[in-house]
């Protein structure tokens, strides 16, 4: 079905991008993130420092650009109102949704790059740990999707209507992201991955 395998890509994408986030709050915070299971990684030799306030603005924006403006918008428009209770309680997912947006809102008003990308780490401590608890809200979230509300979808639709909704979800993508924007984001994500996983190792 072809929405199901579109917002399954849309969903591994997204964790990706959070499990960078979270090996680099991690890295920061000097400890083992709850969500990756990470720790602290041996400093590379020349003083390496880990991802910078660069990356911290890049990953934020990655998440509610895409994560959110994009992907959480489609499904709350086209994807919701078609599923029912009890195969998926799409109250608790809309719930999760703006308790995600509370988050990224957070991080963004705080400035959490300037935080943690500053010399004043321990400053910035309890702005890491915002950071891993909404990379925490987004596993668990997208795993309960996967798992309950793709299947219910795939049964809802049938392949008539699959398609036409499949074309709605693209007509919506180039609405809110412009165009080639498929290319263009998972680039952002797979650059944002090598950032942290070139920390790591």
């Amino acid at each position: 079905m072809r929405c199901a395998q579109n917002l399954k890509r849309d969903h591994d994408v997204i964790l990706h991008v959070a499990f960078a986030f979270g090996r680099a709050c991690s890295q920061l915070m000097g400890q083992e993130g709850s969500s990756t299971r990470v720790p602290e990684p041996h400093r590379p030799p020349g003083g390496g420092r880990g991802p910078d306030r660069e990356f911290f603005i890049r990953a934020i924006d990655f998440l509610e650009d895409f994560g959110d403006r994009y992907h959480g918008v489609k499904e709350e428009t086209f994807i919701f109102p078609r599923l029912t209770r009890p195969a998926v309680d799409v109250e608790v997912l809309r719930r999760e949704h703006e308790e995600a947006r509370r988050r990224l809102r957070c991080l963004r008003e705080t400035r959490v790059g300037e935080q943690a990308g500053g010399a004043e780490v321990d400053g910035g401590r309890g702005l890491l740990r915002e950071a891993s608890a909404l990379v925490d809200l987004l596993r668990v979230h997208i795993q309960e999707e996967n798992k309950s509300m793709l299947p219910a979808l795939e049964v809802a639709l049938s392949d008539e209507e699959d398609g036409g909704l499949a074309r709605h979800l693209d007509d919506f993508e180039a609405m809110v992201l412009g165009p080639n924007a498929e290319d263009r984001y998972h680039q952002i994500a797979h650059e944002l991955v090598d950032l942290t996983d070139q920390h790591h190792h």
